[in-house]
């Protein structure tokens, strides 16, 4: 795995993750440690990512299919972004700790809890394809060559 890929493990662990709760969808009990399991890594992604981001001082970008940015997606770990996703872990981390426990009926749909763990993708895919361009705070020529090294 290259360095820029760790921006991607936020992203495609709940993906992945939900995708082998679906697999257990007779028992209810697994799949709710699985959540649990699943969050709790996405989360050490997040901490991870801001630990590098933070030490090299660089942010963490990584090129969708191989295009530049004004072609291509880039995915850019920043302070901002990592910070972001890593409060809304930790939140959804803490709503499946809530459900472990929960008495609720809607906790006992065999789909509660894939479609929980992706609710992790929502605000990441929103700031970093939407929101961040959005207010012009994606990166292009203008900006410093650190911001062009992954190139």
């Amino acid at each position: 795995m290259n360095s820029e890929q760790i921006v991607l493990l936020p992203i495609l662990i709940p993906l992945a993750g939900a995708f082998l709760i679906l697999l257990l969808r007779p028992w209810k009990q697994w799949q709710a440690r699985l959540a649990f399991v699943i969050m709790f890594l996405s989360l050490g992604s997040s901490i991870f990512l801001l630990y590098r981001v933070w030490f090299t001082g660089k942010p963490v970008i990584f090129q969708l299919g191989g295009w530049i940015a004004p072609v291509g997606i880039s995915l850019v770990g920043d302070y901002l972004s990592v910070f972001m996703v890593l409060m809304s872990q930790l939140v959804l981390l803490t709503g499946v700790i809530y459900a472990l426990g929960a008495k609720d009926k809607n906790i006992q749909y065999p789909t509660f809890y894939p479609l929980y763990t992706n609710l992790a993708l929502v605000p990441e895919i929103f700031l970093h394809v939407v929101a961040l361009p959005w207010f012009g705070l994606n990166y292009n020529k203008d900006y410093p060559d650190w911001a062009h090294e992954s190139r």
